[in-house]
């Protein structure tokens, strides 16, 4: 029973192909597979820009980042150095007039 199921299923196949391809130019015109062919053109340079955009803004997030970190760290040692500063001078200064 499937043996006949798959041949009718084949010369059915056989006979859609055909017409097809009879009317291949009516089905499709040149100029839909040249947009086609365009549009895969146009497709592989996007996927090779967005690929290089992804590196730069890649590069682009590192720096920043290393950029807020030092800033970050500056300030910090700024801030660190300023009263590391005050409390010698609370030593030297106050302490002794105790």
């Amino acid at each position: 029973m499937w043996k006949w199921i798959g041949d009718k299923f084949d010369s059915f196949k056989c006979i859609v192909v055909n017409w097809c391809c009879e009317r291949r130019s009516a089905l499709c015109p040149r100029f839909v597979i040249g947009l086609y062919d365009m549009s895969k053109v146009a497709q592989q340079y996007t996927v090779l820009t967005l690929k290089d955009s992804v590196d730069a803004a890649a590069s682009v997030l590192v720096i920043l980042g290393l950029l807020v970190f030092v800033i970050c760290t500056t300030i910090f040692i700024s801030v660190n150095v300023r009263f590391l500063c005050l409390d010698t001078l609370i030593f030297i200064i106050i302490l002794p007039l105790v």
